[in-house]
């Protein structure tokens, strides 16, 4: 994709007049239909739209280079950030670059294959550190911090089992999208970051407020929230700092590989268990959630359209059997209907897609059924099992429910709880999961446990509720199915 230009003179001026209100809006026009709607509904209707044409006209022209990245500026709030980075928190940024180390080949990849500028791997670091499971106060996941209604407007997946925002490849693709988008809007790096930080409405009306398009005269106004008046220093702080390490003696990691390099792309229809998968593949499970940190349960959940994940590059005619495949139950896997019953209540209390359910079942043309019938549950084919959970100091709903693949939804209807609070001692239904466990030995310790089950220190740790100390003759749960 190309970018467009710096916006004319006009443009720009119709940008300090006209633009005010929501904030990330992509969508195509709308119908508006005054008749079902009140007199102030109308208004804020036609101004939305209003608003979204005017950002359609700012995107005009094409040009043919990359634009310049941010200006080296002498900034006190630059130099601040430098002096806060290399002293100060010098530890924690090390970290991050090291983080940083591992998927920079990736970003930078991607950023050069969507015309952008590489330097736009300094907002990440920024950002989250590269840690990817990060997640701010306000609900932004990920190493780009998208919350949820700007992570779908790029089209990345949310739902139970699968995050994108948490996927380098994805979440980076994401990124650059909308990096395109608020360069095309602004012109210039630094609005373009200002609006990353701020939401893009919000910068245009501080625009329209102080009469300069400079975010340097925005920021001495003190227009833009504080957070946005320190953005841009930090990102040049962090680039000045990786640019003159020796300077200010900070050790630099060695740039890893492309991991993603020799790769491919593998599209999974159906819903699949890793262990499935991984038997079927040749790959390990620990390289499969390596290679896609955005699952986060041991199943690939069914998604329209299929789910897309990384694995090493190798021939995969296993894949199309997978996806083809028919899992019919067993004799004992069965389910008599009672009354009341219907085939998608059914399918919801056995975790099943419906129209897996009519496959197996043969009910391509109809959905009716009758009191008594037998049906073929597809799957493990047997009905959920619950056991009691006791709840624990430090537990969450949310780690519950990655301990026991399930989501928070299930387990507040499963308990009749309104609210997500929990508290120490309470009892919760949880799913009951076929778990494999493993008796610590003599000389154990948690890296040989996990590389012997294919699995990560930390699942280990959550699946067991422990830190980091074990002992011989301790049971730990090593896998759950």
């Amino acid at each position: 994709m190309c970018f467009n230009t710096r916006p004319k003179n006009l443009l720009a001026l119709a940008l300090l007049t006209v633009f005010s209100g929501c904030a990330h809006t992509t969508q195509s026009v709308r119908t508006i239909n005054s008749a079902t709607q009140t007199p102030t509904q109308t208004l804020n209707t036609y101004a939305q739209e209003s608003q979204k044409k005017d950002l359609e006209l700012v995107i005009a022209e094409e040009v043919e280079q990359k634009p310049q990245f941010l200006r080296k500026v002498n900034n006190k709030k630059v130099d601040f950030w430098v002096n806060y980075f290399s002293k100060r928190e010098k530890a924690r940024f090390e970290r991050f670059l090291k983080n940083g180390a591992k998927y920079q080949a990736t970003i930078e990849r991607i950023f050069d294959d969507y015309g952008l500028p590489k330097e736009l791997f300094y907002v990440g670091l920024i950002e989250s550190g590269y840690y990817l499971g990060a997640k701010s106060h306000a609900g932004a996941v990920g190493p780009w911090q998208f919350i949820r209604d700007t992570a779908k407007r790029y089209n990345l997946t949310i739902r139970g089992g699968i995050d994108e925002r948490r996927s380098i490849v994805k979440a980076t693709q994401a990124a650059a999208l909308y990096f395109q988008d608020l360069y095309n809007i602004f012109g210039d790096w630094e609005l373009a970051l200002s609006a990353y930080n701020a939401g893009e409405y919000g910068v245009v009306r501080r625009i329209r407020k102080a009469k300069t398009r400079d975010y340097y005269e925005l920021s001495a106004k003190k227009v833009l929230p504080k957070e946005t008046r320190h953005y841009v220093p930090k990102v040049l702080a962090a680039m000045e700092i990786v640019q003159n390490p020796k300077k200010y003696g900070i050790n630099l990691p060695k740039q890893k590989q492309d991991r993603y390099a020799n790769t491919k792309e593998i599209t999974i229809k159906r819903r699949v268990s890793l262990s499935y998968l991984a038997k079927k593949t040749g790959v390990p499970k620990s390289t499969i959630l390596a290679l896609n940190p955005d699952l986060y349960w041991r199943t690939i959940p069914y998604v329209r359209n299929g789910f897309t994940l990384h694995l090493p590059n190798k021939n995969y005619k296993v894949i199309k059997e997978i996806n083809t495949r028919r899992r019919v139950a067993s004799s004992t896997s069965t389910y008599r209907v009672k009354s009341g019953d219907n085939l998608s209540t059914i399918a919801k209390r056995f975790n099943v897609g419906l129209s897996e359910l009519k496959q197996a079942n043969n009910l391509r043309r109809s959905n009716f059924l009758r009191v008594g019938q037998r049906l073929k549950i597809p799957g493990d084919g047997a009905r959920q099992k619950y056991s009691v959970y006791k709840v624990r100091r430090g537990d969450n709903l949310y780690e519950l429910a990655r301990r026991y693949n399930t989501s928070i939804s299930k387990i507040l209807k499963l308990n009749s709880l309104r609210k997500r609070t929990i508290y120490v001692g309470q009892r919760l239904k949880l799913p009951s999961l076929d778990k494999r466990f493993y008796t610590v030995r003599p000389g154990d310790y948690l890296i040989k446990i996990a590389k012997a089950h294919g699995t990560t220190v930390s699942q280990l740790k959550r699946l067991n509720s422990i830190k980091s100390r074990i002992y011989p003759g301790q049971k730990l749960v090593v896998d759950i199915n």
